[in-house]
């Protein structure tokens, strides 16, 4: 099959739109498929990363106003050429909201059919940048004329598929999401890393690979299965017996990651961040004995997370719960709170724990608890 996948972001970008699209494509094209992926523009200081297994077409884009690192696609005649040209016979739309309104339209006009995937929750973002009722219900209108527009609506989770109907979108069908298991594994847990990341204090590390903490292939770091690597299921704790929490994703208003501020007042217990954003230098300063990492790709931001015990996330507006996934796959707890993917994830109590929305006092009492019970800290896979 012929599919076109257009896609409001896609590589350099890192996000949660970005890793599903290239693993659609990815696993398309191992299944004999023939994917094309019609993207924005990146910035011109930016190197368009690739080559891929399959063609990217890449259309005019400019900064979003307040968020200028995301690259907002426009309507543009690629579409429509890049859609005649690949012979497309379906088109998939990730998370469309601009781009992906303009390519649902072109593809009506061809006579193509198209499946749409809920992933960002756009009323939400309206309300967390303070746009009212009126943006959120603006943001309603127009996720319905995309969605009821397609063949169906793929959505994430139970909770969203549920949300989706009760706002009057139709033909919603269940798409769950799945963990990469060479990536999140408890064997790569590391206590070389847990040492140096304790080492730095409260102060800073390099965003990228300084010396602190090797990149991938540095010789501080154990190999993958090493004996330095603790068993599966054991403690993870820096070298005076401390607890690690980690954070790993976008440092971004909606992300809510202030809220885990009160971890750091917790006896023997770290707090470990790893990402960028436009929200980064808020947080650095209204959390100063957190250990910020930057943002990290590939093989030299992997280890951080098994270097945790835990792993916390405030966002309200998880769709998919697809970082629950990870945490237990690489060998640890979760904290969440309830909306959204986690609710079909997190068993509470036993995998991870969910914790009232926007209560900071929640998230700090629930890693108090692991910290303070050894047991508590082991997680059957």
């Amino acid at each position: 099959m012929r599919v076109a996948i257009i896609t409001e972001s896609f590589a350099p970008d890192v996000n949660g739109v970005v890793h599903c699209v290239l693993r659609v494509a990815e696993l398309l094209t191992k299944q004999g498929h023939h994917p094309l992926v019609i993207a924005p523009r990146p910035p011109r200081d930016t190197r368009d990363p690739g080559p891929f297994p399959y063609p990217v077409v890449r259309v005019p884009a400019v900064p979003l106003p307040g968020y200028p690192s995301f690259r907002l696609g426009l309507p543009s005649h690629r579409v429509r050429e890049a859609l005649i040209r690949h012979r497309a016979e379906v088109v998939h739309l990730a998370s469309p909201v601009f781009l992906g309104a303009h390519g649902a339209a072109v593809a009506r006009r061809l006579g193509l059919p198209t499946v749409a995937v809920y992933q960002t929750n756009l009323p939400s973002y309206a309300r967390a940048y303070r746009l009212g009722r009126t943006g959120e219900a603006f943001a309603w209108r127009w996720l319905r004329g995309i969605h009821n527009e397609a063949a169906r609506t793929l959505a994430p989770s139970t909770a969203t598929a549920t949300g989706l109907l009760s706002r009057g979108i139709g033909n919603v069908w269940l798409w769950g999401r799945g963990v990469d298991t060479r990536r999140f594994n408890p064997a790569r847990r590391s206590e070389q890393l847990r040492t140096a990341l304790l080492a730095q204090g409260g102060t800073a590390l390099p965003a990228h690979g300084g010396t602190a903490l090797p990149a991938h292939g540095g010789t501080a770091l154990p190999a993958h299965g090493g004996t330095a690597l603790p068993a599966h299921g054991g403690r993870a704790q820096a070298p005076g017996g401390e607890v690690i929490a980690g954070y790993v994703g976008r440092l971004a208003t909606e992300k809510r990651v202030e809220l885990l501020a009160g971890i750091t007042a917790l006896d023997r217990v770290r707090l470990v961040i790893v990402g960028a954003g436009p929200a980064e230098a808020m947080l650095r300063q209204h959390i100063p004995d957190a250990i910020f990492l930057g943002e990290r790709r590939g093989m030299s931001w992997r280890p951080s997370t098994p270097a945790s015990t835990c792993s916390c996330t405030a966002d309200r507006m998880r769709r998919s719960g697809r970082r629950c996934r990870r945490p237990p796959r690489a060998g640890f707890r979760w904290w969440r709170r309830p909306p959204g993917g986690p609710l079909d994830l997190v068993e509470n109590g036993v995998t991870g724990y969910l914790v009232p929305p926007s209560d900071p006092g929640a998230f700090t009492a629930a890693v108090a608890r692991l910290a303070a019970d050894a047991a508590a800290a082991k997680v059957a896979i």
